[in-house]
């Protein structure tokens, strides 16, 4: 029954080690890897694996991250489907947008307005017209009344 369980255990590995391979040797190619190159590449994977009996995801990470560091990448190929990544960080993108949106806030749209609003309230008793004088102000009459002559123009005093 021992037996039986270490075979499926290694047929398992085995399958997951092939899997990784084939998705490798497709990255090297797309960044230009020779074959050559790409096939020694390999070699020292499946040697790896085969000695230390580690899941080769996790002695090397992605195929599409460890093919990264040989050649130029020509293509960038979809994300295997089947093959888990991290998390991601999909609201990282609104937050920034939301801290932005509030600085801009804070530090650009509340001082207009309250400069704004200072200039309404020191302006609002200016409407360009002359200034009416205040109750508290008395003009004294003058002594002798000059009034000019509508006839006659002069300036001499009415009788």
């Amino acid at each position: 029954m021992n037996r039986g369980a270490a075979m499926t255990t290694d047929n398992t590995h085995s399958s997951a080690l092939e899997s990784y391979l084939a998705q490798l040797q497709m990255q090297l190619a797309s960044r230009g890897v020779p074959p050559q190159e790409a096939e020694q590449i390999l070699a020292e994977v499946r040697a790896h694996v085969s000695e230390t009996g580690e899941d080769p995801y996790t002695a090397f990470g992605l195929p599409a991250a460890y093919a990264a560091h040989y050649g130029s990448e020509a293509t960038v190929p979809p994300p295997m489907p089947h093959v888990a990544t991290t998390p991601s960080r999909a609201g990282l993108p609104a937050e920034l947008k939301a801290l932005v949106i509030a600085l801009v806030v804070i530090f650009v749209v509340v001082p207009i307005g309250l400069v704004l609003l200072g200039l309404l309230f020191l302006g609002a008793g200016r409407t360009g017209e002359a200034p009416t004088p205040s109750p508290s102000i008395s003009v004294a009459p003058t002594s002798s009344p000059v009034a000019p002559d509508v006839q006659t123009g002069s300036g001499d005093p009415q009788p």
